[in-house]
């Protein structure tokens, strides 16, 4: 019984954390190295990834219309 209250809760975080965006960086990762891990490339840093994601989100028009 404890094991699947256990798994309830992990499920729970897991989906609290996709919901806010916490993971962000770990699914990032876990795209780069799927697709690029090839390149001769390396993925951005945790800090890199934040501040190209704040570009992201606020370097573009923020109207309707």
């Amino acid at each position: 019984m404890l094991d699947r209250l256990r798994q309830k809760l992990i499920t729970f975080w897991r989906g609290v954390r996709n919901a806010t965006g916490d993971d962000a960086y770990q699914r990032y990762l876990e795209h780069w190295y799927a697709a690029h891990n090839d390149d001769q490339t390396q993925p951005l840093s945790r800090r890199e990834f934040f501040q190209a994601e704040q570009q992201r989100k606020w370097n573009r028009p923020n109207r309707c219309c």
